[in-house]
């Protein structure tokens, strides 16, 4: 039944978040970027119940590879039949949304596979998802609204700010070092590898072009974080 309990709390829970949402966007005057970002929270914090609703690591997977196909082929429909429906969004290019959305559940189900499946422990997952969530948030909205100076001296990263890359270091550090503190591990191994979390992260941010820091952050996270289990 707890699977079932499970199901049920993702469906209240992207109800909820998803009506807020939309109350947000439509009778709100932030700025366009907090706005775009709204969709980004809801879907990294639900990672929570993934990872501590299911008794089953295996149908927690499967749930989060469903949900990401499944929401997929529902905004591809919108998109033919109801595109004014889509403006909720606040989309930068078209099919943006629905393509972060299924590569977010499919970076869902890898680290619920191999944290949870394959080393029996919530850490990796964690520190991969909530580093990418808080990270990426922080870099894209004070980046934005903030950023004078970019990297102009190289052309494919001109669009990224310095301010931006220094937000996005101290969101995987916070965050990290907050996981690791819940989790107990020696003092030095938390700010060593938090330092390190962050630095990684916020470099996979800045060198990651046309959102494919929703792939490369969390997983190269997840990578480093297998220092943790050999320590």
């Amino acid at each position: 039944m707890t699977n079932l309990y499970a199901i049920l709390i993702l469906i209240g829970y992207f109800t909820i978040t998803g009506i807020i949402g939309i109350i947000v966007n439509t009778k709100t005057k932030l700025p366009k970027e907090v706005k775009r970002k709204i969709l980004h929270t809801i879907a990294f914090l639900s990672y929570f119940i993934f990872m501590f609703a299911f008794d089953s690591w295996l149908i927690s997977m499967i749930v989060a590879l469903v949900l990401g196909v499944c929401t997929f082929l529902f905004i591809s429909i919108l998109e033919t039949i109801k595109p004014e429906f889509l403006l909720f969004f606040q989309e930068r290019n078209k099919g943006e949304m629905k393509l972060t959305i299924l590569e977010v559940f499919i970076i869902f189900a890898v680290s619920i596979a191999l944290s949870w499946g394959c080393l029996n422990s919530s850490i990796l997952g964690l520190i991969a998802i909530m580093g990418w969530g808080v990270g990426d948030l922080l870099a894209s909205i004070i980046g934005t609204l903030f950023g004078k100076h970019h990297y102009h001296k190289i052309s494919l990263l001109a669009s990224k700010s310095y301010i931006g890359t220094l937000a996005c270091f101290i969101g995987v550090l916070v965050s990290t070092l907050i996981i690791l503190i819940v989790y107990h591990f020696s003092p030095l191994t938390i700010v060593l590898f938090s330092l390190g979390a962050a630095l990684l992260g916020s470099t996979l941010e800045l060198v990651s072009l046309d959102g494919l820091d929703t792939l490369i952050m969390p997983i190269g996270l997840m990578l480093f974080s297998l220092i943790l289990y050999a320590i």
